[in-house]
C-alpha cells in the first residue's frame, strides 16, 4: 500500500511537473515568436534541437544510475552499487568535458554549417553556446544526481525541484521579454535557472541517499566494463530517441529556410506536449519494473504488457485525434496565423507519437529485464529508417516529408517489432497486440473524431478557448467509448474498486 501511494504520488507530481513546464512553454512560444519574429525564433529552435544530440554523451549511464540505485536492496549489494555509481559519475564528468569541447568546435562553423544570414551568425553562435553550457556543462553532471534521487524512489523531490525551476524560468523570461531582452539574454536566464536546479539535485541526493558512498577513487575499469554491458544498449536507445525527437529540425534546416524550421518546431512542440504527458506514467514505473520478478509473477507481467500499452496508446490517441482535426485553428490561435499551415505536420507527428506510446511500456520491460540489446537494436533500426525516409521525402514534400519519415519509422519498428518481442518473451499471442491493444485504441478514436469533426464544422472554433472546449468534448466521448468498448469486466472491476476507495478517502 505504501509503495502504491508513492507510485501514485510520483505519477501525479510527474503530471504536475509536466503541466507547469508545458504551461510556461505554451505561453512563451507565441511571446518569443512575436518578440523576435519567425526567423529569429527559428534560430532558437535550431540551436535547441541541435543541442539535444549532445545529451547522449553520458553514454547511457544516466539510465544505469537509476537501475543500480533501485536494485541495491541487500547489504552485500552496497559496495558494488557504490563502485558502479562512482564510475558513472566519472563518466558524466568526462562527458561534460567532451561536450564542452564539441560546443566550441561547432560554434566555430555554426553559421556556415547551417547557411545562416550574415546578420544572424554572431547572435546564433552566442545563443548556441549559452544553451549548450546549460545542456552539457550543467545538465550532464546534474543528471547523475537527478538519477540518484530517482533511483532511491524519491521522484517526488525531482518533480518539485523541476516545478520550481520552471516557474522561476517562466517568471524571469516574461519579466525581461517585456523589457526587450535579446535572445542571448534569454539564454543566460535559462543557464542560471538550470544551474540552481542542478545544485538542488546534489543537495537532495545527499539528504535522501546518505548511505551511498561515492568517490571518484572507487571508479575502475572493471566496473566500467560491467556498467557498459547495460549502459551500452541503453546508450543506443538513447541515441535513437534523441535523433527521433531532434533530427527533424536539424535535417530540415539543411533544405529549408529558418521560417520553415520555426513552423515545424512549433508543430513539433505542440505534439511533444501530449507525448511527454503520456511518458510521465511510464517514467514513474521504472523503479517498480526494475524490482518486479517477471518470471515469478507472470500474471503481473501479462497484465502490464497488455494493458499498459493500451492505456498509454489510448491516452495519446485522445490528444492525437483532437490536435489533428483542430490543428489549423489551434496553431493559428496559439502561435499566430502564419503557423496554421503547419497543421498537417502536427497531425502526422501526433500519429507517430501514438504508435511510440504503445511501445514504451514494452520497451521499458525489455530494457530493464535482460533484453536491452534487442530494444537497442530496434530503436537504432527505427532511427536509421527515420533518417533515410526523411531525406528521401524532404526534397519532394518539404517539411511534410520529414514528418512522414518519422511516421514511417514509428509504424514499422516501434508499433510492432518491440511489442511483439516482449509478447514472445512472456508467451503472449501475437494477435493480442491487435485485438487487445490497437482495436481498443482505435474504436474510441473514431467516435472522438466524429464528434470533434461535427463540432468543428458546426461551430468553427477559432480561439484557444473554443478549440479547448471542442477537444474536451471529444476527449469525454473517447473515455466513454473506451470504458464500454475497450475494457473487459476485470478492468471495470479494478477501476471501480479504485474509484470507490478514493471516494471513501475523500
Amino acid at each position: 500500500m505504501k509503495n502504491s501511494k508513492r507510485i501514485l504520488g510520483d505519477v501525479l507530481t510527474n503530471w504536475l511537473r509536466y503541466l507547469v513546464a508545458a504551461v510556461v512553454s505554451f505561453m512563451l512560444v507565441p511571446r518569443m515568436s512575436a518578440a523576435y519574429g519567425v526567423d529569429r525564433y527559428g534560430l532558437w529552435t535550431l540551436a535547441s534541437s541541435l543541442l539535444g544530440f549532445l545529451l547522449i554523451l553520458d553514454g547511457g549511464f544516466g539510465t544505469g544510475v537509476v537501475k543500480w540505485t533501485a536494485e541495491a536492496r541487500k547489504p552485500e549489494d552496497m559496495q558494488r552499487r557504490d563502485e558502479l555509481l562512482s564510475t558513472a559519475l566519472l563518466v558524466h564528468y568526462v562527458a561534460a568535458g567532451v561536450g564542452c569541447a564539441l560546443l566550441f568546435g561547432l560554434a566555430a562553423v555554426y553559421g556556415r554549417l547551417f547557411s545562416l544570414p550574415s546578420d544572424m551568425v554572431s547572435q546564433g553562435r552566442i545563443v548556441f553556446l549559452l544553451l549548450g553550457f546549460r545542456a552539457v556543462v550543467v545538465g550532464i553532471p546534474g543528471g547523475f544526481f537527478r538519477g540518484l534521487v530517482f533511483g532511491v524512489g524519491r521522484l517526488f523531490y525531482v518533480n518539485m525541484i523541476q516545478i520550481a525551476s520552471s516557474l522561476v524560468y517562466g517568471f524571469l523570461c516574461f519579466r525581461f521579454l517585456d523589457s526587450g531582452i535579446s535572445l542571448s539574454g534569454l539564454a543566460v536566464i535559462g543557464l542560471a535557472t538550470s544551474l540552481a536546479e542542478n545544485l538542488a539535485y546534489v543537495v537532495v541526493a545527499r539528504i535522501t541517499a546518505p548511505d551511498i558512498r561515492i568517490s571518484l577513487r572507487k571508479a575502475s575499469k572493471s566496473r566500467f566494463r560491467e556498467a557498459f554491458s547495460f549502459s551500452g544498449a541503453s546508450f543506443a536507445v538513447q541515441i535513437a530517441g534523441v535523433i527521433l525527437m531532434q533530427s527533424d529540425v536539424v535535417l530540415l534546416k539543411l533544405f529549408a529556410p529558418l521560417a520553415a524550421v520555426a513552423k515545424y518546431g512549433v508543430a513539433q512542440r505542440a505534439a511533444e506536449y501530449a507525448f511527454v504527458l503520456v511518458k510521465q506514467v511510464v517514467n514513474a514505473l521504472t523503479p517498480p519494473i526494475a524490482r518486479l520478478d517477471m518470471a515469478a509473477e507472470p500474471e503481473k507481467a501479462r497484465f502490464f504488457l497488455i494493458n499498459a500499452p493500451k492505456y498509454a496508446g489510448g491516452f495519446a490517441a485522445i490528444f492525437a485525434v483532437a490536435m489533428t482535426i483542430l490543428g489549423v485553428p489551434a496553431l493559428s490561435a496559439w502561435a499566430g496565423p502564419e503557423y496554421g499551415d503547419a497543421a498537417p505536420i502536427l497531425g502526422i507527428l501526433m500519429a507517430s507519437f501514438v504508435v511510440i506510446a504503445v511501445q514504451m511500456p514494452c520497451a521499458a520491460v525489455l530494457s530493464l529485464k535482460g533484453d536491452h540489446v534487442y530494444a537497442a537494436r530496434a530503436m537504432v533500426a527505427s532511427t536509421v529508417l527515420n533518417i533515410l525516409a526523411s531525406v528521401a521525402l524532404v526534397t519532394v514534400l518539404g517539411p511534410l516529408g520529414v514528418a512522414l519519415g518519422t511516421l514511417i519509422a514509428a509504424t514499422s519498428v516501434d508499433g510492432f517489432a518491440i511489442p511483439l518481442r516482449s509478447y514472445r518473451r512472456y508467451n503472449i499471442r501475437k494477435g493480442t497486440l491487435l485485438t487487445h491493444v490497437w482495436i481498443p485504441i482505435l474504436i474510441p478514436a473514431l467516435v472522438e473524431g466524429a464528434v470533434i469533426f461535427f463540432i468543428a464544422q458546426r461551430f468553427r472554433p477559432e480561439t484557444l478557448g473554443s478549440v479547448f472546449l471542442a477537444g474536451l468534448a471529444g476527449a469525454v466521448c473517447y473515455i466513454v467509448a473506451f470504458w464500454f468498448f475497450s475494457l473487459d469486466p476485470s478492468e471495470h472491476d479494478l477501476f471501480t474498486v479504485f474509484l470507490r476507495k478514493k471516494g471513501r478517502k475523500s
